[in-house]
């Protein structure tokens, strides 16, 4: 039997989306690609607040992004999960949270997004590689409807980190 090439996108999509499914669901793990992105995303108190936002699109680090970022800041995570850290932990999982849902993979020039976080990330090919700011993106649309909520995922190859807050804004 042969299959369109539309036909076998759909079947791949389909897969991912049901292993990030399961990945989702099974937050507690501490095994899979994304378990790190996940447990800090609880951490943050994520679903709360993204409730009421509508469509969204999720850039998600692999478990490989966060080791690279701890071997550049020793302890990092450890510290990043620490009470006193929680706004910080919060600004950095809303910077990974676009508003709206957006196919990236039909950016072919430069485009600037909105996160949650209320900073921007700048989406671009860069030598035939998709990137959003510095980060690549590994595995793009991927369809997601959790809990209530749905939209987009895109998997990424670093940890996003916001802009400093400017201090104005801190006052």
């Amino acid at each position: 039997m042969k299959m369109s090439m539309k036909t076998f996108a759909l079947t791949v999509v389909l897969c991912l989306a049901a292993t990030f499914s399961l990945q989702a669901e099974d937050k507690k793990t501490s095994e899979g690609k994304y378990a790190v992105f996940l447990k800090l995303w609880d951490a943050a108190g994520m679903d709360q607040q993204i409730q009421g936002q509508g469509k969204l699109t999720i850039l998600i680090p692999t478990n490989e992004a966060f080791k690279e970022l701890n071997g550049l800041a020793p302890r990092f995570l450890e510290d990043l999960q620490k009470p006193e850290n929680a706004k910080r932990l919060k600004r950095i999982m809303m910077y990974h949270v676009l508003l709206g849902e957006h196919d990236l993979t039909l950016t072919t020039e430069e485009k600037t997004y909105k996160t949650l976080q209320g900073g921007d990330v700048i989406v671009k090919d860069k030598q035939g590689r998709l990137m959003v700011n510095d980060a690549q993106v590994v595995l793009p649309n991927i369809e997601f409807n959790i809990g209530g909520h749905e939209g987009m995922v895109d998997v990424i190859s670093r940890v996003l980190i916001p802009p400093p807050i400017p201090q104005e804004e801190l006052e």
